[in-house]
């Protein structure tokens, strides 16, 4: 997302900084589009104003496990498009994706790759339950971790729909795998 302003104000906003701003909208079909399209907001800002928003132990832990994720994504991988296309499928940050990229996956069909969906969450998980089923030859010790790393990743990316929804899934994976239940 980017945001355009003046340059005193768009000197004292950094990354992470939270918001209040007031935006008009164009219809109601436009509004249903952009929210299609995965943009949340879009609009001229009337006014900005920094407001006081509370955060959560939680929240800031989980923001700073983000952010050295981030940070060490792009330690290892630089600037570049690797850089915007790893932070956006592991952490869910798209801005640092080039438009170009962004239009060539667009162009192909393939944008939806670009935000963390089922698929990434899937390999992060089975990566991890097949290395600790690797390691320890335990599949009870595979499925407890991977229950373990399913709950603290899912705060990372912000609870998006596509991870609570492969999430979801994948509990009631490992817990049958738990329980030795059978499928029909």
């Amino acid at each position: 997302a980017k945001l355009y302003s003046d340059e005193k104000t768009a000197a004292s906003i950094k990354k992470g900084d939270r918001l209040a701003v007031v935006v008009e909208c164009g219809s109601a079909t436009e509004k249903r589009y952009l929210l299609a399209d995965r943009c949340y907001i879009q609009g001229q800002a009337v006014s900005i104003e920094e407001c006081e928003v509370e955060i959560t132990a939680f929240d800031s832990f989980f923001l700073s496990v983000r952010s050295v994720i981030d940070d060490s994504l792009r330690n290892a991988l630089g600037d570049g498009d690797e850089y915007g296309l790893a932070s956006s499928i592991l952490v869910g940050d798209q801005t640092s994706i080039s438009a170009e990229l962004k239009e060539a996956f667009r162009k192909t069909g393939a944008s939806h790759y670009l935000s963390i969906s089922g698929l990434h969450f899937s390999l992060i998980v089975l990566a991890c339950y097949f290395v600790v089923l690797r390691t320890t030859s335990s599949s009870k010790a595979a499925c407890i971790v991977s229950l373990i790393v399913i709950f603290l990743y899912m705060p990372i990316p912000s609870f998006t729909p596509p991870v609570v929804r492969s999430a979801f899934i994948s509990v009631f994976l490992f817990i049958t795998r738990l329980l030795k239940l059978k499928s029909d």
